[in-house]
């Protein structure tokens, strides 16, 4: 009993220890891309910076070309890892490397043909940069999926904490000896991602074959597809107020809803790190173990974790900034109460983050992705009703923040049942062994 204390004791020092150096590397990188993005914007200039934003968008889309087999990846490398079967992992390894490399090839003609439409035909002059950033950049973002499928974060935190590093760098040095260009830009982007891939490359699987194996990739993209489209669910359940505050009420309440849009990006950052922590770490145990008293433990872990993050984060968005609007950004006042109201409504999102997990492990996803359209669904109208009724924008953020907690508390109950469902198949053999010995 003793021996099993400390054991779990130092499985909790190790756990703090890594998710708080990832914590700060997520952080750090974070700030770094956020201050970039400023300079480059203040340097370039509003024409050619719109190029940007409207190229790098598109770029966010192009993970959905391998139709879900990375998230595929993200899911079971942890499962097998935990059944400790290295067979199974390189065929995963393989197959899913050899998709990215073929849909990263085939973005190509396509980046081509975006170029010739009449609102990204400024790109036409960074084309080359632009099409080694589009690699670099899926590099680092496929092999940091892997990094954190198989727990390893000790590698990941360097290689972001590299990347932000490089990213400052060039505000100091780069830009403020001449760089003025989308070129100069697009450039300090691909040595810092490159470098950033360069670091994660010690982790990969030394051997690699292609593979193209239909039933293999046939799992990964049943698995991995939902798991897409719970991705894109997500972010049009978190932007939805922001459509329907435009519909009815304009650009200019927007423009003031906009902080709610600051404060929900700064809460989720943290409860989000501490998700993609437990997730490797949870589907190990479940590998393994195949039981729901591991996926507990781990849950109660998330949760706890992810509103004692939260609480702070939640505290400096109610109280604190909105002496800093007042202060350095006036003309936002009329967007502080509907800021406030949303930042208190997202007290109970940690809790859906851990049984979301539960869901994805259990392959639950479609039933995932309809708590999500429901959700949406939900989001829309109490915006709705709320700004009819004259509560304007602070009504479609108490229409969000109630939302949230109706789907924290939906992941929360769903998330049990599927735990007990699991007991109850467990204990099914025992019972039926018994009853057989009783009858005999």
């Amino acid at each position: 009993m003793r021996f099993s204390t400390l054991a779990q004791r130092a499985r909790q020092s190790s756990f703090l220890r890594e998710l708080a150096s990832y914590a700060g590397s997520v952080l750090f990188m974070q700030a770094a891309r956020f201050l970039l993005s400023l300079y480059g914007a203040r340097s370039i200039g509003p024409t050619r910076w719109g190029v940007w934003i409207l190229a790098s968008v598109a770029v966010t889309y192009t993970p959905l070309l391998d139709l879900g087999v990375s998230n595929g990846m993200y899911r079971e490398l942890p499962l097998w890892r935990g059944r400790g079967d290295s067979k199974q992992l390189g065929q995963i390894w393989n197959n899913s490397l050899s998709v990215f490399i073929l849909t990263t090839a085939l973005c190509l003609p396509a980046l081509l043909l975006c170029a010739k439409f009449p609102v990204l035909q400024g790109i036409g002059g960074v084309l080359v940069y632009f099409i080694f950033f589009l690699l670099l950049s899926r590099t680092n973002e496929f092999f940091s999926t892997y990094a954190r499928a198989t727990g390893n974060f000790r590698c990941l935190s360097q290689s972001q904490f590299a990347l932000g590093g490089i990213l400052i760098l060039s505000c100091f040095i780069y830009f403020r000896t001449g760089g003025r260009s989308l070129d100069d830009f697009l450039l300090v982007n691909i040595v810092a991602f490159g470098v950033s891939a360069a670091a994660m490359l010690r982790i990969l699987p030394r051997s690699f074959r292609w593979s193209f194996n239909p039933s293999q990739l046939k799992r990964l993209i049943n698995i991995g597809a939902p798991l897409a489209l719970v991705n894109v669910a997500y972010a049009l359940l978190s932007t939805a107020d922001r459509w329907t505050v435009g519909v009815l009420l304009g650009v200019q309440q927007v423009g003031y809803y906009s902080l709610a849009g600051i404060s929900w990006s700064a809460l989720r950052l943290l409860p989000s790190i501490v998700s993609q922590q437990v997730f490797p770490r949870m589907g190990e145990a479940w590998g393994r173990s195949g039981s729901a008293a591991e996926l507990r433990y781990w849950v109660r872990r998330q949760n706890v974790l992810g509103v004692l993050c939260s609480i702070p984060v939640v505290a400096i968005m109610v109280f604190l900034f909105p002496y800093f609007v007042e202060r350095f950004m006036p003309a936002y006042k009329p967007g502080i109460s509907a800021m406030q109201v949303l930042s208190l409504g997202f007290l109970l999102q940690p809790i859906g983050f851990g049984y979301a997990n539960v869901l994805i492990l259990a392959d639950r996803q479609w039933a995932y992705l309809a708590i999500q359209l429901t959700a949406l669904t939900l989001n829309i109208v109490l915006g709705v009703v709320f700004i009819k009724l004259g509560m304007s924008i602070v009504g479609a953020a108490l229409g969000n923040a109630l939302t949230f907690a109706v789907y924290a508390l939906a992941l929360w109950a769903y998330g049990s049942f599927i735990l007990r469902d699991i007991d109850r198949r467990n204990m099914a053999p025992a019972v039926a062994l018994a009853n057989a010995a009783a009858s005999s």
